[in-house]
């Protein structure tokens, strides 16, 4: 599987989340910080349900958290 697309978009997004100058979020809006947290929030929960399925087990994802 060639995952240089998906490496890359991460590498810009944590380029762009690190610039000094970001703008607060709108009104309701998230700002960088939450975006992230929730990116690698579901990115761990993903690979648990793989890891999982490799072992054997049937596990679940729900990410309504």
């Amino acid at each position: 599987m060639d995952t240089t697309a998906l490496r890359d978009a991460y590498d810009r997004l944590f380029e762009v989340a690190a610039m000094p100058d970001l703008r607060d979020a709108d009104a309701g809006g998230w700002n960088a910080d939450q975006i992230l947290a929730h990116l690698l929030s579901v990115d761990a929960s993903t690979a648990a349900v793989a890891l999982g399925v490799v072992a054997g087990s049937r596990p679940t994802f729900d990410n309504r958290i």
